[in-house]
């Protein structure tokens, strides 16, 4: 995508033009129904409703940041925003003008069609909380997170390939889970390493940043990158 094909509005701006694209809306429904169109022959972003007031909808993934958008186009906090995902249980209506509605909707989830559950987990779509199989979801984190930088985060040694494995893999969930557990003191009341309350841990320092993790956008190589130093907070 070139430069030239992105605009970023400030909040006054983006208000604006959403309530000059509303009067628009509501203008053509407005000529539709004096002249005996069918309103529902008016093609419009907001729907063919005859309604004079047009309502915009913040639709997506749990905890990618709809309610924190509202309330910074609004200037204040008026819905309710938290690290958790799920938060918005229902509809939010937010009257605008008397011709615009902002609409805080609440996250849609569609498992089989995107990522796996794991996947979600590990990108704070899921709630940490609802975390089944917790193995499954650290691995995911042990995928992206180059060993490296897990050692040198939490300040441990994980166990390197046996000679006959490649020497690239990333590290296994469970080494990862025990070094984690040895090192914090992380033991279960059987005596066992405790690795959901480690894995609870991992999974957070990820989703907040703390492990640091970067995906390049499709079609750009690594190379393409200036050369730079990666800092991340080793107070963990």
């Amino acid at each position: 995508m070139d430069e030239s094909d992105t605009k970023i509005h400030g909040r006054d701006e983006l208000l604006a033009r959403l309530q000059s694209e509303a009067e628009k809306i509501a203008e053509m429904r407005r000529k539709a129904g004096s002249s005996g169109t069918d309103p529902s022959d008016v093609q419009s972003p907001a729907g063919s409703s005859a309604s004079p007031k047009v309502v915009v909808g913040f639709v997506g993934y749990p905890n990618v940041g709809k309610s924190s958008t509202i309330n910074a186009l609004v200037g204040q906090k008026r819905t309710g925003v938290t690290s958790t995902p799920g938060k918005t249980k229902h509809f939010q209506t937010l009257i605008i003008s008397d011709k615009l509605t902002l609409c805080d909707c609440p996250g849609l989830v569609f498992p089989s069609f995107s990522s796996s559950r794991y996947e979600m987990i590990a990108s704070g779509v899921l709630p940490i909380d609802r975390m089944t199989e917790h193995r499954e979801a650290v691995q995911v984190v042990a995928n992206r997170v180059p060993r490296s930088v897990i050692e040198d985060v939490y300040r441990i040694n994980l166990p390197k390939p046996r000679p006959y494995e490649p020497q690239s893999r990333p590290p296994l969930a469970s080494e990862l889970l025990r070094a984690y557990c040895a090192s914090r003191g992380y033991v279960a009341s059987s005596g066992l390493p405790d690795e959901t309350r480690a894995a609870r841990q991992i999974l957070k320092d990820y989703i907040d940043g703390k492990l640091p993790h970067y995906e390049m956008p499709p079609g750009v190589l690594n190379e393409e990158l200036p050369l730079g130093r990666c800092c991340w907070n080793q107070d963990v």
